[in-house]
């Protein structure tokens, strides 16, 4: 029989790189590591920086010979609906040019952005339902492990931790009979501090999202499963990036004609729907933002 291989599910995030390099240590052969990427064609420049890197230091390919690659992911354009086509064809280029460069990863992506998935589904993602993730993430994983990898040719690893160990044994109920790792929920027990500096002691930098306070690193810091804190965060840090959503949900809203958000409230019992319009009118008058006393 041959070994199993172990499929790391890739987030572009420190926690799934930090579940490699555990298995890598712990004595998985480097040859066995699958490095899987879903991607959403939406995340920060940096990130993908970061997952080229990342990939290479868990394949054993040297950095220098990702740098160019690494540059040019920082090169690519802001985020916007004029520019989408462009990022389109630059991230395709790119995920080429990356996977002759790095073996062991593989590099999805449907071909869409997460506001054309909410447009096809004709419904705009929130805490509670992502049909982002589900299309661009679980079902084109999904489709592509159980097309080529039988339960017993392979591991399933995620970079859970135990801050949300919860989340595994979702994993392991939605993924069965496959088995499913989550290497960061054994111990020694491993805090985000000393995953970013496993990267760091070996060259790979850790992600702009991560210096600019966000506890994720996907979706430019935009993701709709995210709470009103993170995505005021956004707002202060990354106004283009906010920008870009709020227009975004701006145009779908009327497009569908009917009063759907990214966000909710809840206040004295009763929840409503909040836009980011409206979020970023409370904040222009908050006095944190606007300089006032």
């Amino acid at each position: 029989m041959r070994r199993p291989r172990y499929l790391i599910q890739l987030s572009g995030g420190v926690g799934s790189y930090a579940a490699a390099r555990r298995l890598l240590d712990g004595g998985v052969p480097r040859d066995d590591l699958v490095l899987m990427f879903a991607d959403v064609l939406g995340e920060h420049p940096d990130s993908y920086r970061f997952l080229i890197e990342a990939a290479a230091d868990l394949a054993g390919v040297p950095l220098r010979a990702v740098a160019p690659l690494a540059r040019a992911a920082l090169d690519l354009l802001p985020l916007s609906r004029e520019t989408l086509p462009h990022r389109k064809a630059a991230l395709a280029e790119l995920s080429g040019a990356a996977a002759r460069e790095i073996p062991n990863l593989l590099w999805l992506s449907r071909g869409l952005a997460v506001w054309e998935v909410f447009e096809k589904e004709r419904f705009i993602g929130n805490s509670r339902i992502d049909p982002c993730s589900r299309v661009l993430k679980r079902e084109l994983l999904k489709r592509h492990i159980t097309e080529n990898y039988s339960p017993d040719d392979c591991r399933l690893v995620l970079g859970i931790d135990r801050t949300e160990a919860h989340r595994h044994l979702g994993a392991w109920a939605r993924w069965r009979p496959y088995e499913v790792l989550s290497p960061l929920c054994d111990e020694p027990e491993i805090s985000k501090e000393e995953m970013h500096r496993l990267g760091e002691e070996r060259g790979v930098e850790r992600q702009e999202l991560y210096k600019l306070g966000f506890e994720h690193a996907n979706c430019s810091g935009a993701c709709v499963k995210a709470g009103q804190g993170q995505w005021r965060m956004l707002l202060e840090t990354m106004p283009d990036v906010y920008d870009y959503h709020a227009s975004e949900e701006r145009r779908l809203r009327e497009n569908l004609g009917k009063d759907v958000t990214v966000l909710r409230r809840q206040r004295k019992g009763v929840r409503r729907r909040l836009t980011l319009d409206g979020l970023r009118e409370e904040e222009t008058r908050s006095p944190r933002l606007s300089g006032g006393p």
